[in-house]
């Protein structure tokens, strides 16, 4: 699940992440950053319960450039909040100086006639990596593996709707990705899938497999 935070991550964090040019000019973590470590927790749907393991995370540069791809809408609710780069080098520039009161702002003139190009806010943007606990292989193809694996897709979107829907409640963005698809849930699609397996790799550090054609995340516990 992803959501935006709206503030800086240097609020969160222990200690202030170290920030350097991004690619496309803007700043941003070259390194993923996790501030709330992997905890697991009982989930209760009705009568059947699920264990979820969370954990919450900045997406260092390589990660948030896949990231934009995949959410669109992000980069709309950036320029909406003015959350990103090209809204704050627009005031900056739109505030005269002393010194040139009575002078135009040539700076504030270019930018007019130039199109914005939006540098969308990576350190506001929180990625919250999910894992849910099996009783059976899900490697295997079999009945009860097709059982067990639906139910935990269905227990995880109900988990995602309830959560995002509270995070809205509050005024910030939020969505989640199918995980059998990978296309975000609640916004519109973005030219690209969301890379889950490499997410959680890049987040965690988990160990990947290739089983079949297929690369697979391996919990270091579960």
């Amino acid at each position: 699940m992803i959501c935006s935070a709206d503030t800086r991550c240097d609020n969160t964090l222990d200690a202030a992440p170290t920030h350097a040019a991004d690619d496309d000019g803007g700043r941003g973590l070259r390194q993923s950053v996790q501030i709330a470590a992997p905890a697991e927790h009982t989930v209760r749907f009705g009568v059947a319960t699920t264990q979820l393991q969370t954990s919450v995370h900045v997406a260092g540069r390589p990660l948030f450039r896949e990231l934009r791809l995949v959410f669109s809408h992000y980069g709309a609710h950036c320029a909406d909040r003015r959350l990103d780069a090209a809204a704050d080098a627009a005031a900056q520039a739109a505030a005269p100086s002393s010194t040139q009161a009575n002078k135009p702002n040539v700076a504030a003139l270019l930018l007019r006639t130039k199109p914005a190009v939006p540098v969308l806010a990576q350190d506001k943007l929180l990625i919250v990596q999910t894992f849910q606990r099996s009783t059976s292989d899900l490697m295997v193809v079999n009945d009860a593996s097709n059982q067990e694996r639906n139910f935990l897709l269905e227990c995880f979107s109900t988990w995602g709707r309830f959560v995002i829907t509270r995070i809205r409640d509050k005024g910030y963005w939020a969505d989640m990705t199918d995980p059998c698809s990978g296309y975000p849930v609640y916004t519109p699609r973005g030219t690209s899938l969301y890379p889950d397996v490499d997410g959680a790799s890049l987040l965690l550090k988990y160990s990947t497999h290739l089983v079949g054609c297929c690369r697979i995340i391996s919990h270091p516990v579960w």
